[in-house]
């Protein structure tokens, strides 16, 4: 698909700035750094990335890989409203990390790079990002809460996830630049969550300590290569292949029967549109409590599906199990036949009684296609609102 190859080499423009006399930017000047370096990058829903080097009229971004998890047709657009297709992409081992690339004659400004390994706990941070489908950029100010050493020691596990920050982001903002308060980047952000037993929002992001050090490792090759094993044909079953939707499903509305606190008898559907370019079934979905002041629990007995939306139902679908991690505050639904793409369909979960105290709920909803082996992708958030003493 794409014609243009990474270089193996690591890429010798990249700015590293050693802690001298610094002077903090003001917020004016964060803003103006963030939006020229900050891209959107659209094809399997929505993220961000950060231009970090450009040869010729070849410009380099980072982003997470579960930005850009699959071969396809990706665009990249700049803060000047312009358009450009993602020529190469490229995974970066070990990390949640990916490289993608766009071919552009105009004059982008490249992001000056800090050493992540100087940063400190308390240090006033800034996530830039493109939630959902906006296209203007959101900075949002917060602090570093903490540095996970064990993982900058051992990456793997975590995908590199070693920066723990308040900053309060968006899906949509993964693959944002973090940046320090002289404007330079420090990571790239990458998860966010609310630790309901705190009522805190915890987001992380990747040092780019991290990725450099990925990019200068070469390639392990043995001085003296071992001969090559014959395995007989047929003798080993060929991997069964991942599964993925070639069009991002769409979660189009959220919608609660019932808006005031404490009520019981509620139900919370989640609309989502499957489009025919999909080209696979939907077989299950997964809902997760994202922000609140409160866990919500459910009747997971009481769950429904219908073809159709919250307000225009058709029949009813079949459900073959719904179960829930607590731990992770996700509700896994599973449904009897896989759902035909060019279909809309509602699920609606049933709450033992609304949250107690009011404002605003968010749910992630994670869509599968069929198969053993199927890649989910994130749709995004529905956003309820609750509020006290209403009619």
């Amino acid at each position: 698909m794409f014609p243009y190859q990474l270089p193996t080499a690591i890429i010798t423009t990249l700015a590293i700035v050693q802690p001298q006399l610094v002077i903090a930017q003001d917020i004016a000047q964060i803003n103006n750094i963030a939006k020229n370096i900050t891209v959107k990058i659209t094809g399997y829903g929505n993220g961000s990335g950060v231009i970090f080097e450009r040869q010729g009229n070849i410009y380099s971004v980072v982003t997470n890989n579960h930005v850009v998890p699959i071969d396809t047709n990706y665009e990249i657009g700049t803060y000047d409203g312009r358009r450009y297709r993602v020529i190469s992409r490229q995974e970066i081992l070990g990390l949640d990390l990916a490289i993608v690339q766009f071919e552009s004659s105009r004059n982008y400004k490249i992001a000056t790079m800090s050493d992540s390994d100087k940063i400190n706990r308390l240090q006033r941070i800034y996530v830039a990002g493109f939630p959902g489908e906006q296209t203007d950029i959101d900075i949002i100010s917060g602090e570093i809460r903490s540095i996970r050493q064990e993982i900058l020691q051992n990456p793997q596990p975590e995908k590199g996830y070693a920066l723990i920050y308040t900053n309060q982001t968006l899906p949509g903002s993964s693959g944002g630049a973090v940046l320090d308060d002289q404007g330079r980047l420090i990571a790239i952000n990458g998860q966010a969550k609310r630790d309901l037993q705190t009522g805190r929002d915890i987001s992380r992001g990747i040092p780019i300590s991290l990725f450099l050090a990925a990019k200068k490792k070469p390639p392990v090759l043995p001085n003296n290569p071992p001969a090559p094993i014959i395995v007989p044909p047929n003798s080993v079953p060929a991997p069964k292949p991942i599964v993925f939707f070639k069009k991002a499903p769409r979660l189009i509305d959220a919608y609660t029967t019932s808006s005031n606190v404490r009520v019981r008898g509620a139900t919370y559907y989640f609309d989502i549109q499957l489009p025919e370019e999909a080209a696979e079934p939907l077989q299950q979905i997964i809902i997760s409590q994202r922000q609140g002041q409160e866990e919500v629990k459910f009747k997971l007995d009481k769950t429904v599906a219908y073809v159709g939306t919250h307000s225009k139902k058709k029949e009813q679908l079949n459900i073959a199990s719904i179960t829930q991690d607590e731990t992770n505050q996700e509700i896994k639904i599973v449904f009897d036949s896989p759902i035909p793409p060019g279909t809309t369909f509602t699920v609606g979960i049933k709450p033992n009684r609304n949250p107690a105290y009011d404002g605003i709920y968010l749910f992630g909803v994670t869509a599968f296609p069929a198969g053993e082996k199927s890649k989910g992708l994130y749709l995004g958030v529905g956003r309820l609102h609750f509020y006290r003493g209403i009619s």
